[in-house]
């Protein structure tokens, strides 16, 4: 059944499978070649069973069929943290067929975060990134230092269409900041930085005030990354028309 073309989903998502059970995926990722979808969440798969099976996917490139891939973490890092994140980022670095991958809650820290958004400067296959921290306190991506990596492959990558960043606790600085490359992302429709944050702290990413109660936007030619911008602002503010 395992090693049978016609499973197009293997989801293990809290199976608890540990290395020895990342191992294992990693034998049968090559020989499952119908597979479009692999989840192994909330695992604790450490950076020896990332590593396997992030190897696993490079020597299985040729295979475009697989474009989901989910290693988010829970309590703690699923992929053994920066150290696997290296794994990952080797791996995005050569495969042309991923659109979605989930790193949310992975402690990714700046070192794994960078390592992450090199690979991304020149993979223009990618859709969707997932990596997302702790909305109490834990960012994945080492906050504001981590950030300034983010929004600078978001300034060269133009295969992105949607990134969530919430619970990294990015503040204005680092909000600002990616909101600047988004203004040069074409691509991008779709960015959740701030979450609850925004409403909380009264930050502004595009200049509308909370107290403003009319906005003109006819005859701005705004691009989709402009949306993006107007509807953090809007949602926290009292505007009528």
């Amino acid at each position: 059944m395992m090693r049978d073309d016609s499973v197009s989903e293997l989801v293990l998502h809290g199976q608890n499978i540990g290395v020895p059970g990342g191992m294992l995926i990693a034998y049968l990722v090559p020989v499952m070649g119908g597979l479009t979808k692999i989840s192994l969440a909330f695992n604790e798969l450490g950076e020896e069973g990332t590593k396997a099976i992030c190897e696993a996917l490079k020597q299985n490139k040729q295979n475009k069929i697989l474009k989901e891939l989910d290693l988010s973490g829970f309590m703690k890092t699923n992929i053994g943290g920066a150290a696997g994140a290296m794994h990952v980022a080797d791996m995005l670095g050569v495969n042309g067929g991923l659109t979605k991958v989930s790193l949310a809650l992975n402690e990714l820290g700046e070192e794994g975060t960078k390592a992450i958004c090199e690979a991304l400067e020149q993979n223009k296959t990618l859709k969707e990134l997932e990596i997302s921290g702790n909305m109490t306190g834990n960012s994945n991506i080492g906050g504001t230092a981590g950030v300034k990596h983010v929004a600078k492959m978001l300034g060269v990558n133009g295969g992105l269409t949607s990134i969530n960043l919430s619970g990294n606790q990015l503040w204005a600085a680092g909000a600002k900041h990616v909101a600047k490359m988004l203004g040069v992302n074409g691509a991008l429709t779709s960015a959740k930085m701030l979450a609850k944050v925004a409403k909380q702290k009264g930050i502004s990413l595009c200049g509308i005030q909370r107290d403003q109660t009319t906005a003109d936007f006819s005859h701005k030619n705004l691009k989709p990354p402009d949306a993006i911008l107007l509807a953090s602002d809007l949602s926290q503010t009292v505007v009528t028309g």
